[in-house]
């Protein structure tokens, strides 16, 4: 069946879900603290 060939295997897509949930939180965690450094220091 063609539809099949074209899905992502699950452990495919929770790896590449799982990667940019922890890279935005990662990101956002930086920028959050980098303001919160601004603050202080203002």
């Amino acid at each position: 069946m063609p539809e099949l060939g074209r899905q992502l295997p699950d452990s495919d897509l929770l790896l590449a879900l799982r990667a940019r949930y922890v890279f935005g939180f990662a990101f956002g965690r930086r920028l959050w603290h980098a303001a919160l450094g601004a603050k202080r220091g203002v």
